[in-house]
């Protein structure tokens, strides 16, 4: 009976502490990738303006595209296809976390 007890005590107490090890790891990750729109270079502000301030919801781009793939590299864009399209373009997206960032603070894509 202790026996049980003690597996089943370790064995939430191991539950908890992967949760916890996981939402920390997320938060870390969302407050270094909210890091990296604060040194954004000017053309990078200009593909994402497109995504908040043109209303785009998808960009077109070639993969040595470096602007694009930089963006993607750090995150804050995901291509959505592995298709190519429009003369070997692939989709690009915003990610949701940055959208939802880039909205609320929009003077981060100010010149």
């Amino acid at each position: 009976m202790l026996l049980t007890a003690a597996t089943s005590l370790v064995s939430a107490a191991s539950y908890v502490a992967n949760w916890v090890s996981k939402e920390a790891n997320y938060w870390l990750g969302l407050r270094r990738h909210k890091k990296a729109l604060l040194t954004l270079t000017r053309d990078e502000k200009a593909v994402l303006q497109k995504f908040i301030g043109g209303g785009e919801t998808t960009r077109y781009a070639v993969l040595s595209d470096g602007i694009v793939a930089g963006l993607a590299a750090r995150n804050i864009l995901v291509r959505t296809s592995n298709l190519s399209g429009r003369h070997q373009t692939f989709p690009f997206n915003l990610q949701p976390w940055a959208r939802e960032h880039l909205t609320k603070h929009p003077e981060l894509l100010d010149e």
